[in-house]
């Protein structure tokens, strides 16, 4: 292996950790590692999937961001398994009090949970040169009770069970003065070895969060131009005004026959009717997530039954749909939603959407994790978030179960109730959103199918 590649290191993360992996890889290059990480990589129109596959293969060392929402993704599950059973070095990163993977708890691994973030990164990067000088595998650790303990940090998780047994190391042998049979012999059974060796396949990473949650994006309707902002993504372009058609159309709700935006009404829409006051947006996120015009064939909304059906057949897919004819200031939004496909999706409520100025967004993972965003998309259709608040709920009911989900935008205060449970309870301080539009959003990762459907939605004041 070439002195680069030994030394170049595969970032693996959660999709809801994006902005902390990208600010440590371009951190660990401007001291010189050679970082890969997808979303600094993988250019344009190449296949996502084949070239996390090389990546990974030819990476001499292993880091891995690990998160609640890391462990729960079945992506860096296998990545993990793949770096430890090849041989690669591990450098597990602690970014969020988790339950560690057994494989993981025997490495030195950086704690960002007990160190400031700078103190962090000077760690990663001392890990880094001693595993650069590694022949292959990684580093062992001393039990957690040994006083010799040589990890930088406490252990990952104070659950932490007696330690597995340390994987087997393929560092190279020195060489031996051996006999020409013995030469033989070996290169006979390595040639056998090699002929049966099984083709190498992996999971190209879906970055898991949420939004598995993802990360998760939200979606404008009429773009007009706003104010560039530093922090905060600019405006997005006008997307077509339904991407997706309902494949039903029932007996149209009762609504005004002019309705006005800027004028607030309360109700119950219980999707007795057709979908033209909730036009759909759907939004790619195979890549950097951006909003697209393209018609997909497995991206079905309908409304059937007294249903909102959300049927998504395609990967790294948020479909949106955003109330239209009115807008409101403080406001409260109640879902029913009933999960019948799996567990790796995520469920959005939205408020203060506009146009112009962005919007809100509260994402529900169907694993109990839950993100608050701001979220804005510039002219290209690229949608950025800056997350206001994260966590977990256990109120969450998993598998295929009804759950109702409750936001409140009050002033500069956001709420999320999960089952009636409040789960966060924060403020935003740095937006001017003060009014918008509300909307709904079900989104998709690497597994297969999602189909989440909406009973109802309430609007109603704080």
């Amino acid at each position: 292996m070439a002195d680069e590649t030994k030394r170049r290191t595969f970032i693996s993360y959660s999709r809801i950790n994006k902005e902390f992996a990208v600010k440590l890889a371009k951190e660990l290059r401007a001291a010189d590692f050679p970082i890969w990480l997808d979303q600094l990589d993988i250019p344009t129109g190449a296949r996502w999937d084949d070239e996390l596959e090389k990546a990974l293969r030819e990476c001499g060392i292993f880091l891995v961001i690990l998160t609640p929402a890391a462990i729960a993704s079945e992506n860096v599950k296998d990545e993990i398994g793949y770096a430890i059973d090849h041989g690669k070095r591990i450098l597990p990163v602690l970014l969020q009090e988790c339950d560690v993977p057994l494989r993981l708890r025997r490495f030195q691994y950086v704690d960002f949970t007990t160190k400031s973030y700078e103190d962090g990164v000077e760690s990663a990067k001392q890990l880094l040169r001693n595993l650069a000088g590694e022949a292959t595998g990684p580093i062992p650790v001393m039990p957690p009770a040994a006083e010799t303990r040589t990890e930088l940090g406490p252990a990952p998780t104070k659950k932490e069970p007696t330690a597995a047994k340390p994987a087997q190391k393929t560092s190279s042998p020195k060489p031996l003065m051996i006999g020409i049979g013995v030469v033989v012999g070996i290169g006979i059974i390595a040639g056998i070895i090699l002929i049966a060796l099984p083709s190498l396949g992996i999971f190209g990473g879906d970055r898991n969060s949420p939004p598995a949650v993802p990360t998760q994006v939200a979606l404008p309707t009429d773009l007009p131009a706003p104010t560039k902002q530093v922090e905060q993504p600019t405006n997005a372009p006008e997307p077509t005004q339904k991407v997706v058609q309902p494949t039903n159309t029932l007996k149209p709700t009762v609504v005004p026959d002019t309705p006005t935006p800027g004028v607030q009404q309360y109700f119950t829409e219980e999707f007795n009717g057709d979908l033209t006051n909730w036009p759909i947006y759907i939004v790619d996120g195979k890549n950097d997530p951006v909003i697209t015009n393209k018609q997909f064939d497995d991206v079905n909304l309908s409304a059937e039954d007294g249903w909102y059906l959300f049927d998504i057949g395609r990967r790294q897919i948020w479909a949106y749909s955003i109330y239209d004819p009115f807008e409101y200031e403080d406001v409260r939004v109640d879902a029913r939603t009933d999960n019948q496909g799996v567990d790796a999706n995520n469920v959005s409520l939205i408020c203060r959407y506009s146009a112009e100025r962005g919007w809100y967004e509260f994402k529900i993972a169907n694993n109990g994790l839950y993100d608050i965003y701001y979220a804005k998309a510039n002219a290209s259709g690229s949608v950025s978030y800056r997350t206001i608040a994260d966590g977990g709920s256990t109120k969450v009911k998993s598998g295929n179960a009804i759950n109702e989900y409750s936001i409140i935008c009050q002033g500069n205060t956001l709420s999320l109730y999960i089952n009636g449970d409040l789960a966060k309870k924060t403020s935003d301080d740095l937006s001017t959103l003060r009014t918008g539009k509300i909307g709904v959003s079900v989104s998709s990762f690497n597994v297969l199918p999602v189909n989440v459907r909406f009973d109802w939605v309430k609007i109603s004041k704080p």
